[in-house]
């Protein structure tokens, strides 16, 4: 029997010039069988902004390093309501996820 889980991730890029962040939100199925895993990339939505514009902790990180990622583990009812094509990842609350 396979075992399914769910994550939510949030990746943050910066560009080579240093000026903007690319911000990508994907929701991931992972099929743990065997000796293998299968991770399907399911739904994922993107957005760029300037690098002044991202919150200060992760400017701050983003000014040392090139790329931060993020991911949660979410519920298979959190994954369904993901899913729903009305629901725009960008109004998920990591911190949010994380307390539950």
């Amino acid at each position: 029997m396979k075992e399914t889980i769910y994550h939510f991730s949030i990746n943050y890029n910066i560009n080579h010039l240093g000026t903007e962040v690319v911000e990508t939100r994907t929701i991931k199925r992972e099929y743990k069988h065997d000796a293998s895993n299968s991770l399907q990339y399911l739904k994922s939505d993107m957005k760029t902004y300037f690098v002044k514009e991202a919150d200060d902790r992760i400017a701050e990180i983003l000014d040392k390093e090139s790329f931060l990622g993020l991911t949660s583990e979410i519920t298979s009812d959190q994954f369904n309501m993901f899913m729903d094509k009305s629901c725009n990842l960008f109004s998920i609350d990591m911190a949010e996820l994380n307390s539950r």
